[in-house]
């Protein structure tokens, strides 16, 4: 009895022993792509595995609408064949493909020891921008498996700009009046060398010029052009947000977007609403509103302050400068009730000033 139970303990450790974990099917079973993987796990275990030269291509600065392809050679490392069960490409960037042998290779047949090969794709660069890291999974029966293929790049726009935007900000009227109209370069790194064939679109009031001359911009090629963008009359009062839209050599549009707030003979600051925000029952709060004359030929009449809504409101115009500057105060008393209060703020001119009404959204929340 003594002896059968030595014979035991001495089978136990045979048996948890067996192979490496690496050899096992199992231990590579990739719950993403369960069909492939159990079609490896019935190919059986293989020692061999799939030996790339290189596991990363890195492309480095490229652009957009580019296709670029891509090889990872390898050759079968050990005694035995293996079998590859998908070749699966991350993002729609990269369509890939297995030659074994200079042999198109159909998956699941199998790869013999010492075969020579490439995984080949390509990168797409279309819709991407920035900092790009795309994935070719590899699946099957072999050491290692599944084994990640990385392509790396930072793709830049056909064209990029520098800003982004001609943001011009506040602008009085009377400026774009002037001679010297408000004007802002942007620069434009191209992917190559190009010419403006036609404008699409050209908002008025807004003109876009090549001036002709080249910038650095750090770690970039080509240079920059530098274009100048001017804002004209005709853009007329109000918010303006435009784009101008050229067709180009490259067979891709050059799109510059225009942002301004143009004002007329007077500049309410701000000029939408008034949050009060959240309130504690008690407390007392403020707001104001400066108001602007922009042009020394208009003298502004004291402006006249109506509450539209709730009640708790109150208002004040406090004279800075006759026709010039004005003070609109608005203010939330601690008397105020409990509850949500909102209302509209108008201010208005006597008749006979020409100068058209303005409005302000008014919220307050009192809490208890």
């Amino acid at each position: 009895m003594k002896i059968q139970h030595l014979k035991l303990f001495l089978l136990l450790p045979l048996v948890a022993c067996g192979p490496p974990e690496e050899t096992s099917v199992l231990h590579g079973f990739d719950s993403s792509s369960p069909s492939a993987s159990m079609e490896a796990i019935k190919a059986g275990a293989s020692d061999s595995r799939l030996s790339f030269v290189n596991e990363l291509v890195a492309l480095g600065d490229v652009y957009q609408y580019g296709e670029f392809p891509l090889e990872f050679p390898f050759h079968v490392q050990g005694e035995q064949d293996l079998v590859v069960t998908d070749l699966e490409s991350s993002c729609g960037c990269t369509d890939a493909l297995m030659e074994v042998n200079g042999e198109t290779y159909i998956l699941g047949d199998p790869i013999p020891a010492g075969a020579s090969g490439v995984v080949r794709g390509t990168f797409k660069s279309a819709t991407y921008s920035n900092e790009k890291d795309s994935k070719i999974t590899i699946r099957g029966n072999g050491l290692g498996m599944p084994q990640v293929l990385r392509v790396t790049a930072v793709v830049h726009p056909i064209f990029e700009i520098f800003p982004k935007q001609a943001r011009f900000g506040d602008i009085p009227i009377a400026a774009l009046r002037g001679e010297n109209p408000p004007s802002m370069e942007l620069k434009v790194v191209p992917a190559q060398e190009f010419e403006i064939t036609r404008w699409l679109n050209m908002p008025d009031g807004i003109s876009v010029a090549d001036t002709g001359r080249l910038a650095d911009i750090e770690g970039r090629e080509p240079k920059a052009r530098v274009f100048s963008i001017t804002l004209g009359e005709s853009c007329g009062q109000g918010r303006l947000y435009a784009t101008a839209v050229a067709e180009t050599s490259l067979d891709r549009t050059l799109d510059f977007v225009v942002q301004a707030n143009i004002y007329g003979p007077i500049h309410f600051d701000p000029e939408r609403r008034l949050s009060f925000g959240l309130m504690n029952v008690g407390q007392e709060r403020s707001r104001r509103i400066n108001l602007r004359s922009t042009m020394e030929s208009i003298l502004v009449p004291k402006p006249i302050l109506t509450v539209e809504g709730a009640d708790v409101f109150q208002t004040e115009v406090v004279e800075k400068e006759a026709g010039r500057f004005y003070v609109l105060r608005v203010r939330v008393p601690k008397d105020a009730p409990l509850g949500h209060h909102s209302a509209v703020l108008r201010a208005s001119f006597p008749e006979g000033s020409e100068i058209q009404p303005a409005e302000w959204a008014l919220k307050a929340i009192i809490r208890q």
